[in-house]
């Protein structure tokens, strides 16, 4: 943990100290969904953004800062919040229904990435002015994630952490241990961005986060048998079949979650993708490299001759 956090403070400095032109930082905000065990339709499992269910979508809000090392490459400092959420009543698959688990997870995750730009356009519209400049690119990266995934009791109506509660008798059946919450994560996306008057950069980003981990839902493997789970709370929030309306699931539909039956799938770690806008701002130093693109707007201006007060 706290080497990740002091390589992000030395790149953030490193940024800041060097950045001319080629720096910008800004902000996100955007949409965010997940991929798991909650979603799909029918079918137990669908392949990728099939199994997503929209109706799960909430928000992503996050800053960065941005330092161009050269005219392809550009490596960014992130940090980010967004919000999970996924609930078994909304899938149309019977099993899913009859399960009847929900969750949210807030999660804030601090990474660094490296950006590639694929296609540019200097002068956009072609009005010889290059007042506004586009860029494409692609990116991946490495990143920390906390999260923590809760689920709201119906007895009292309050939200708890689920991973405290052991709900699949992690750390407590001989031979399982706990899940963390700090997770490694591997960014993956692509992107654009427009420059105004090399001030003022907006864009757009489509991302997708790899896991480690299946427990960003705390589900994965099996409801714990009869007996292992002695907490009430846990209990209750780790097979929740009971609660639900008897006849949101088809009458012929026989198979109900109970102790030691199939409750995830532990063969698929979960992921969570953002689709966000951003803005930033760009630093107008001029770098060797802005010389070398812009130099054709320095021609004309001559430097004022300072000279010396005569007394």
């Amino acid at each position: 943990m706290k080497n990740y956090f002091l390589l992000f403070y030395l790149l953030l400095i490193t940024l800041i100290s060097y950045g001319q032109y080629a720096l910008d930082y800004g902000a996100v905000a955007g949409a965010s969904n997940y991929l798991g065990e909650i979603g799909g339709k029918d079918k137990e499992n669908r392949e990728f953004l099939l199994d997503m269910k929209m109706v799960h979508t909430r928000w992503a809000l996050g800053g960065f800062v941005r330092y161009r090392i050269h005219p392809m490459l550009n490596v960014r400092g992130m940090l980010t919040y967004g919000r999970i959420t996924g609930a078994d009543a909304n899938s149309t698959n019977p099993g899913r229904v009859a399960r009847n688990l929900s969750f949210r997870n807030d999660m804030f995750e601090l990474s660094a990435i490296s950006e590639v730009n694929l296609y540019g356009v200097n002068d956009v519209g072609s009005t010889g002015r290059y007042r506004v400049d586009f860029r494409t690119y692609t990116f991946t990266g490495l990143g920390l994630l906390f999260h923590n995934p809760k689920a709201k009791s119906s007895v009292d109506g309050k939200w708890y952490a689920l991973q405290p509660l052991r709900t699949e008798g992690q750390g407590i059946i001989p031979g399982t241990k706990p899940y963390s919450r700090l997770q490694p994560i591997i960014p993956v996306g692509a992107g654009f961005h427009y420059t105004i008057k090399r001030k003022y950069r907006i864009g757009a980003e489509l991302a997708y986060r790899f896991t480690f981990t299946d427990y960003l839902d705390d589900i994965s493997t099996r409801h714990p048998k009869q007996g292992v789970l002695t907490d009430p709370k846990a209990i209750e929030l780790s097979n929740r079949t009971g609660e639900m309306d008897p006849n949101a699931v088809p009458a012929d539909f026989t198979w109900r979650p109970g102790p030691g039956s199939i409750r995830g799938n532990p063969k698929d770690n979960d992921g969570y993708l953002f689709l966000t806008v951003n803005y930033s701002y760009v630093e107008r130093g001029k770098s060797n490299f802005y010389r070398a693109k812009y130099s054709y707007l320095l021609k004309g201006k001559h430097k004022k001759r300072k000279t010396r007060a005569k007394f």
